[in-house]
């Protein structure tokens, strides 16, 4: 008679009993079977995408003070003003013209807050400018007129990661298109405790317009779940400027 393995079988038996679930772990591509107790540590564990150090919720943004709502702005010829938000000019945009949406947002960035960020310094294009920018001068304090004069620093969000939500100033990255798109939050409205809408200030846009034509500011409602993280439709993370703490 053959010797039987007694682990072998205590596992046998107990896999017919084993209570399994299906987690889709928060900005996971991948699907994970295991034990239903275990479902929150292997998430932690697979969770690629909430990687920055900025996603807690400790952290106070500091909102731009004069926020400047617009449902819909006038297209103008290439190179001419169509829009302002605190002094920075916007200007209208042919498709692979010189002011495309990153460049509208390093300008931005530069004279609000003093950042001496610019084209040309290796950045990246939208859809990875807040991390990058982020990342390239999280070191740096900011003390704007604009704040106070109150020490501040850039703080990187990423989508679905976090309960601190993108205020006025925020610098925002999103995924329309191959490159992506970037604007600046220009207004924050309230829809419900667990729901805000935000309007950007941005240069180019996802379409092309005509002279005269009317463009429509780009509206993104973003959502509060029940752990309290905040997450948008297209939406790849977000730059918050924090108190300096």
């Amino acid at each position: 008679m053959k010797t039987i393995n007694f682990l072998s079988i205590l596992l046998f038996l107990a896999v017919p009993n084993i209570s399994h679930a299906q987690s889709s772990c928060p900005q996971s591509s991948k699907s994970i079977h295991l034990q239903a107790g275990d479902i929150q540590s292997a998430c932690q564990a697979a969770t690629t995408k909430c990687s920055s150090s900025d996603n807690q919720k400790s952290l106070t943004p500091i909102p731009l003070e004069n926020p400047s709502p617009t449902s819909s702005l006038i297209w103008k010829k290439s190179g001419e003003v169509f829009d302002t938000f605190y002094d920075v000019p916007a200007y209208s945009n042919t498709p692979g013209g010189k002011f495309q949406c990153t460049e509208l947002v390093h300008r931005f960035m530069n004279k609000v807050y003093g950042i001496p960020t610019k084209i040309g310094i290796g950045l990246g294009h939208a859809e990875v400018l807040s991390k990058n920018m982020t990342d390239r001068f999280k070191k740096q304090v900011i003390q704007s007129p604009y704040l106070q004069n109150k020490p501040a620093r850039l703080a990187y969000i990423e989508n679905k990661c976090s309960s601190s939500a993108p205020v006025v100033g925020s610098m925002i990255s999103l995924q329309y298109t191959k490159w992506g798109h970037v604007g600046i939050v220009r207004d924050v409205k309230v829809i419900d405790e667990n729901q805000i809408q935000i309007t950007l200030f941005e240069q180019h846009g996802v379409a092309s317009y005509q002279p005269g034509q009317k463009k429509p500011s780009t509206q993104i409602v973003l959502k509060k779940d029940s752990s309290g993280r905040w997450s948008g439709p297209n939406v790849i993370g977000w730059i918050n400027v924090v108190a300096n703490q």
